[in-house]
């Protein structure tokens, strides 16, 4: 019935009109306030996207191959709008994505279902654990009496099962397939949206007086008096966490790794069946190189498309950081950054250091990490040192990178860091980034980074200082030698420890 029921929407999106029978109007125009939930007067205002979101609503909740077919026709209805020239404007896309504004409160009711998530092994464990009560119910159902089961017993076993299963189904994770099509989904909505609109839905998920999911565990590392006021924010963490594993998930994985893979069939089917119908018979010379030329052209195709997808995904996620950061400062500088929403937005940026980029994509990358430098001094060298740290590990990692480009880029935010940390405290030195300097340099270390990469960090770190004539003759160009000096003695006392034990072994 499901299946009746998506072909014959499929069949409805697919039509011409399908756009103007929706009413995408500016509802600003007229004073009315856009509407992100699946309420009843949404459906009223926009009939068949509210019949359809309401549909895959229900799908999701539902068995896998129904969540396949519903994931896939409304990814499918995204593609049209996209490649339709009618609609090639940018206003016009936006009131588009304005349509299925609701599909994002959807995503975020399901968050608990997503592969990677904080809560999904909690979400799984419970859903097995509803298995086993179901069976034990049964169990004590068929086997309270020695009689026969009568039909009222069997009725109630029944649905007793199918009220398990379907509850089942609705904690059931994704698959790594219906993961990546709902994010790409999501992100193609947020890409389109007006900044404006994308501020409100903002608002609206961050001031609902929505209890907790079940799934969501961050608030139990808060004290008491911060559960209450982030408590309203779970919804805005369940995002971020979402934009994180999007970022994970849909990772560049290298242009060796793509070629590798064997390429699609219809790629080599459509060029012999141009070949056939032009009545060509070509050797079995030619045949093996046509075939290789074919599939040459086609790896590299293949990786171009990759990496520019890529890539457009993590613009999508920056350009979203980037405008919750400037519009939610007050929220996230509370505690002086030592809460669960700095430590969520802080983590996406991270991450982007922490997979495989390309190289483009990490200019972008430095760039929003020196705006966030700037944003928010006090999170990074007067609140807790958890985050300093983490962002000088992954920077000195960084200086280890294969590419000029990314060295580069890791040794210009180091010093930022050390120059940031030295105005911050009015002069009096860059403490926590010295500190936190040397403990990243001893971690490194210990997992094998070469002491080479550390070496030649340190020479850059020390000509970024002689250039710069405002802090050349303060104080900090001591502090940065003397930093410089420290390093050089860890990685010369590491280095004759390693000797000292291939002698001994």
């Amino acid at each position: 019935m499901m299946e009746f029921r998506f072909d014959f929407l499929r069949i409805i999106c697919q039509h011409e009109h399908y756009i103007p029978l929706n009413l995408p109007l500016d509802c600003r125009a007229t004073g009315e306030l856009y509407e992100y939930e699946l309420t009843d007067s949404y459906c009223k205002n926009h009939f068949l996207c509210g019949l359809l979101l309401r549909q895959v609503s229900q799908a999701l909740a539902g068995g896998r191959l129904i969540r396949k077919m519903a994931i896939r026709i409304f990814r499918d209805l995204l593609v049209k709008h996209e490649l339709d020239v009618r609609y090639s404007e940018k206003e016009k896309q936006s009131r588009i994505a304005a349509l299925y504004l609701p599909f994002l409160t959807v995503t975020l009711e399901h968050a608990g279902r997503f592969p990677g998530s904080h809560h999904s092994e909690k979400t799984w464990s419970s859903s097995q654990t509803i298995l086993q009560a179901s069976d034990q119910n049964t169990e004590t159902a068929s086997g309270s009496d020695s009689y026969p089961p009568s039909i009222s017993s069997r009725t109630t076993t029944i649905a007793s099962l199918s009220e398990a299963a379907s509850r089942i189904n609705a904690q059931v994770p994704f698959d790594d397939e219906e993961t990546k099509y709902l994010i790409l989904c999501m992100l193609y909505i947020l890409k389109n949206l007006e900044q404006t609109i994308v501020l409100d839905w903002f608002k609206q998920i961050s001031s609902s007086n929505s209890k907790l999911n079940s799934w969501n565990t961050p608030f139990s590392t808060l004290r008491p008096q911060q559960d209450k006021m982030y408590s309203k924010f779970s919804s805005v963490i369940d995002f971020f966490d979402l934009l994180q594993l999007s970022v994970k998930h849909l990772q560049y994985r290298g242009k060796a790794s793509i070629t590798t893979q064997s390429p699609p069939k219809h790629a080599v089917k459509s060029y012999f069946e141009q070949k056939y119908q032009e009545n060509i018979r070509p050797t079995r010379a030619s045949l093996k190189s046509q075939n290789q030329a074919v599939l040459y052209v086609d790896s590299q195709i293949r990786v171009l498309k990759e990496g520019n997808f890529v890539n457009e995904l993590g613009l999508v996620v920056l350009d979203l950081v980037e405008l919750f950061c400037c519009h939610f400062r007050f929220h996230l500088e509370k505690d002086e950054g030592n809460n669960v929403v700095m430590s969520k937005v802080f983590g996406v940026l991270l991450t982007f250091l922490q997979v495989g980029q390309s190289e483009k994509m990490l200019r972008h990358v430095f760039a929003s990490l020196r705006s966030f430098i700037h944003k928010f001094p006090t999170a990074l060298f007067k609140g807790a040192g958890e985050h300093c740290g983490r962002l000088i590990y992954e920077v000195l990692r960084c200086c280890s990178s294969k590419l000029e480009i990314v060295r580069h880029q890791a040794h210009s935010l180091l010093y930022l860091l050390m120059r940031s940390n030295y105005e911050f405290s009015g002069g009096a030195g860059c403490i926590r980034v010295h500190l936190q300097v040397l403990v990243a340099v001893s971690k490194l270390i210990a997992l094998g980074q070469d002491g080479a990469s550390m070496s030649s960090s340190l020479i850059a770190l020390r000509n970024y200082v002689s250039g710069d004539k405002v802090l050349m003759y303060t104080s900090l160009s001591t502090e940065v030698k003397d930093l410089i000096k420290k390093v050089h003695t860890v990685l010369q006392a590491t280095s004759r420890m390693k000797v000292t034990m291939h002698v001994y072994v």
